[in-house]
C-alpha cells in the first residue's frame, strides 16, 4: 500500500474549526454568487495552478493526492493522525519537467509524505451472489 504520513517539518497547513455539518443555504448561495467564490466548506478547488482548501479534513485528500503523485495502483492510507482534524491551504504546483517533483512540492507546501509500506489489509472474497427475490 501508499500511505500518507506528516512529512519532517511537520503539517505546514492551518488548523480550522471543522465546517458545519448543516451548511446554511443562504451563506452557500451568496458564496457562489461572489465575484471569487473559493473552496465551499469542507471542501477544495484545484486548476493548472494548484489547490486551494477550505476546512478540509484529510481523507477528504486522499484520492486527490493519490492520482498527482500516481499512487493509484494501491490503496492509499492515511497514517498522519490528523483524523478529525479540518485545515485550510493554498498548494502552488508547477510541473516543470526541471523543477521540483509534485511529491516534493506537496511535502514542502502541506507537511505530508506519501510512502510505499507493506501492511495487512482487510480483504473480501465473494464466492457467489444471487439476485434477490421480489415478491
Amino acid at each position: 500500500v501508499y500511505v500518507l504520513v506528516v512529512a519532517k517539518g511537520g503539517v505546514k497547513m492551518k488548523e480550522v474549526p471543522a465546517p458545519p455539518a448543516n451548511a446554511d443555504p443562504q451563506e452557500e448561495e451568496q458564496r457562489e454568487r461572489s465575484k471569487n467564490p473559493g473552496a465551499p466548506p469542507g471542501g477544495f478547488m484545484m486548476s493548472d495552478k494548484g489547490w486551494v482548501g477550505n476546512a478540509v479534513e484529510i481523507r477528504g485528500l486522499l484520492g486527490q493526492i493519490a492520482y498527482e503523485v500516481g499512487a493509484t495502483d494501491k490503496l492509499l492510507v492515511d497514517e498522519t493522525g490528523l483524523d478529525g482534524h479540518a485545515y485550510d491551504f493554498t498548494v502552488k504546483l508547477t510541473r516543470d519537467k526541471d523543477g521540483p517533483t509534485l511529491e516534493q512540492q506537496i511535502e514542502d507546501q502541506m507537511g505530508l509524505r506519501v510512502e510505499e509500506r507493506k501492511l495487512p489489509v482487510d480483504t473480501y472474497v465473494i464466492d457467489s451472489a444471487e439476485r434477490p427475490q421480489v415478491d
